[in-house]
């Protein structure tokens, strides 16, 4: 291999400064190493410098970096490496840059590295294994990535301390790039000096990163990301110390495959935080990016997220939904919310407490796998729906300000609505669904509240498992139009509408409610409880009532409802209208 001797002058370019040792001669090449040792001299890059293994063991004195030195073999197989010396100098501004080797090993001897560094920024294999010995700090601005599609994994148990600037530049699907962690042995991108944390494009990193920048400035800007495919157990975003900038929009990973990771940034509670803050991150935009249906990786917040401007839920895939899983504490939302996900189990609060539009990006229907929301939403802000939003045992809250739902609504399975009816608010459309394709529930719709929830048309789908369309709770509901239709098609599931003992239900202007099934009931008490439910149909309101029975249920205060078909039992002002058996007509010329 060629030995730095320098017996001609300083000049890395010239062959004769290079001892050969049997193996190589000459100026190295991306088939051979350049190796420094303690009998080495002061060295100057005068070229672009090219080697397989870069090796400064023992190196004592300074090597110039006039131009950049390139590290790795073209060959992809072959391993490469970068091995620092403590008592090594640097002068000049050029940089080191390593190929993207399958394998690739860096030492840092506890050396600090003072220029700009690349790892992976020349391509040759795919999907490189980084193995850091010893703790790494860099003083110039570290570019992670080619500019193409790119997984890496890094290796070892350390901390990378970027005092420069931070280039994540990777390009390419969520599932297939980002930085990898190793399970057991996680790396920590240590984010300390006026750094600018910049991307290329969202991508998923799986080592931790941790902001600890006191009394500097981090500029996190657009594209930027952690979290998602390859994330190890035990990986975490964090917040210490510094004050963070942000701008653009910042994506959190679910593309599944992961473990549960943790986010620590120590968001603002404040409807009137800026995207600078000297406590925690304040993300301009935030989006959780997904991009599979059947795997739910999880993200836990260790503290609350803070939103200034608009909060999404993004789907690459061509599965019609995506799954997030988000864990405990609080997303506070300062303008408008999109979803186009859904989760299974999160807990995580999003507090919609600004001024701005709410919708979900994906056609809400019965036959789609899954939609909306496990997580409970609280609505402090000013809202107006430009789309329907599901939910899927989890909770809609509304606490104060307004909620605009003309022309859309909800659609809900298994959820929970608070404080609707004593805020006066309408709700245009409401959509009850029976479809646990993706969830094991009881299609409960719980009202809790001290008046009857305000709804302008009720419509009914996903007739199709034994579960009954339920309602439950402290409160009632009082529509304008109510439209229960079962279709003759649909298979011997038991279909039933379940009110509640001793509540309210109004129908003020057309009720139509219709069975097929022998098995099929309308309006059964709920839970076995002896006092009636109370349903009402306004006089003038027009019915089509066919083909279910009811039982326990009071109507008293109003017209009469008839039912076509259907035994009735113990009811109040419930009617069974009986077919003429003859018929007359007749024709006059």
């Amino acid at each position: 291999m060629p030995i730095w001797r320098g017996t001609t002058n300083s000049n890395w370019g010239t062959a004769s400064n290079w001892l050969a040792d049997g193996s190589g001669s000459g100026v190295p090449t991306a088939f051979t190493d350049a190796t420094f040792d303690a009998s080495s001299p002061a060295c100057t890059v005068n070229v672009a410098g090219v080697c397989r293994n870069l090796n400064f063991t023992g190196y004592t004195n300074t090597i110039t970096m006039t131009n950049n030195i390139l590290v790795g073999s073209t060959s992809a197989a072959t391993a490469g490496s970068v091995t620092l010396s403590s008592t090594m100098g640097v002068a000049g501004s050029g940089a080191i840059n390593t190929r993207t080797n399958n394998s690739f090993t860096l030492t840092s001897n506890g050396y600090t590295w003072p220029n700009n560094f690349g790892i992976g920024t020349a391509l040759s294999g795919l999907g490189p294994t980084v193995t850091f010995v010893g703790n790494w700090t860099f003083n110039g601005n570290l570019t992670i990535g080619t500019g193409t599609t790119l997984q890496f994994t890094f290796a070892g148990a350390i901390n990378i301390t970027c005092n420069g600037n931070l280039f994540i530049n990777l390009i390419g699907t969520p599932t297939s790039l980002g930085i990898r962690a190793t399970a057991g042995s996680i790396t920590t991108l240590v984010i300390a000096g006026n750094t600018a944390w910049t991307s290329s494009a969202p991508h998923s990193i799986g080592i931790n990163v941790n902001i600890n920048a006191p009394g500097k400035t981090v500029t996190i800007g657009d594209n930027c990301s952690y979290g998602g495919n390859g994330t190890a157990a035990g990986s975490n975003f964090t917040y210490t110390a510094g004050t963070v900038t942000t701008s653009g929009t910042f994506y959190l990973g679910f593309v599944g495959g992961g473990a549960t990771y943790t986010v620590n940034v120590n968001g603002s509670s404040s409807t009137s935080a800026t995207t600078t803050s000297t406590s925690g991150i304040n993300f301009n935009n935030l989006s959780l990016r997904t991009a599979v249906v059947s795997s739910a990786q999880s993200c836990s917040l260790s503290s609350p997220i803070c939103v200034v401007n608009d909060f999404s839920v993004i789907n690459f895939s061509t599965a019609t939904k995506g799954e997030v899983n988000l864990l405990s504490n609080n997303i506070y939302i300062n303008k408008s919310i999109a979803n186009a996900g859904l989760s299974r189990s999160g807990t995580t609060t999003f507090r919609l407490q600004g001024t701005g539009t709410w919708s979900e990006a994906n056609t809400l229907s019965a036959s789609v796998t899954g939609f909306g929301m496990t997580n409970p939403f609280v609505i402090t802000g000013n809202y107006t729906l430009t789309g329907f939003v599901g939910s899927q045992n989890g909770s809609i809250t509304y606490t104060s300000g307004s909620l605009i739902t003309t022309g859309f609504g909800f659609r809900l399975l298994g959820a929970a609505l608070n404080g609707f009816g004593s805020g006066g608010v309408v709700i245009d459309t409401l959509w009850h669904t029976t479809n646990g394709s993706q969830f094991s529930t009881a299609a409960a719709i719980t009202i809790n509240d001290t008046q009857p929830v305000s709804i302008t048309t009720m419509n009914f789908d996903g007739f199709n498992t034994t579960n009954s369309h339920t309602y439950q709770g402290t409160a009632g509901w009082t529509c304008t139009n109510f439209n229960y239709q079962q279709t003759s098609a649909t298979s011997t599931a038991n279909i039933s509408l379940i009110a509640t003992s001793g509540l309210i239900y109004t129908v003020t202007n057309s009720f139509i409610c219709r069975t097929y099934l022998s098995t099929a009931s309308i309006m059964t008490k709920y839970n076995g409880a002896a006092a009636r439910a109370n349903f009402t149909l306004k006089f003038g309101a027009s019915q089509d009532v066919f083909g279910m029975g009811a039982t326990n249920i009071d109507s008293s205060p109003e017209q009469t409802v008839w039912t076509r078909k259907g035994p009735l039992i113990t009811t109040l002002n419930w009617n069974l209208w009986t077919y003429p058996k003859t018929r007359f007509s007749a024709f006059t010329s």
